[in-house]
């Protein structure tokens, strides 16, 4: 997962080997030790922290997918109280946001997080805030530039500013977000 912090190996034509060098050097860790391997995934640079053209960006290696068949098979084995990991779920919460040119690959890394129950209450709202910062619009608002499919949002964090829309067609507002009364 170092290579992505070398500079000098930061060329196109790069990106392929590197990424599958994370695939099958994740392949070769039994599926049960696996878990050690979520936090160097997530701090393999977004595209956008390493400055790549968009024209690039999408060749960008995201180790994340890469190590894991399904995303959701390795749970992460996340210590609250551990720095590096406080340190880049922050980072990754400021990527995720609607100005961020590495929100997909910001929101693909949190999701797993999220989705194993590995966010803090504070990081979870933050999240939420971030990723619902940026909506297409419609009628029932969904997040955009996400890379995700319509249905990865009902279990994802919500910002405490969203509306669902009920069956009537009425907007109600959502519960709030644990911590934060209706009134806030």
């Amino acid at each position: 997962m170092n290579l992505g912090q070398n500079r000098w190996l930061r060329h196109w034509g790069l990106f392929d080997p590197i990424g599958n060098l994370a695939k099958f050097s994740g392949e070769a860790v039994p599926p049960s030790d696996r878990a050690g391997l979520v936090l160097p995934a997530l701090e393999f640079p977004l595209s956008s922290e390493v400055r790549l053209t968009d024209q690039f960006a999408r060749k960008w290696p995201n180790p994340l997918p890469l190590l894991f068949e399904t995303l959701f098979e390795v749970p992460p084995n996340r210590p609250i109280d551990n720095v590096r990991w406080r340190k880049r779920i922050f980072e990754l919460i400021e990527a995720s946001s609607w100005e961020s040119a590495g929100r997909a690959e910001a929101v693909l890394r949190l999701t797993y997080l999220a989705h194993h129950n590995a966010l803090t209450d504070d990081e979870s709202a933050s999240f939420g805030r971030a990723l619902w910062s940026k909506t297409d619009g419609q009628d029932s608002p969904l997040p955009l530039d996400t890379g995700l499919l319509s249905y990865s949002f009902a279990e994802l964090p919500k910002s405490s500013s969203s509306f669902l829309r009920s069956r009537s067609g009425t907007l109600t507002p959502e519960p709030p977000i644990t911590g934060q009364s209706s009134s806030s």
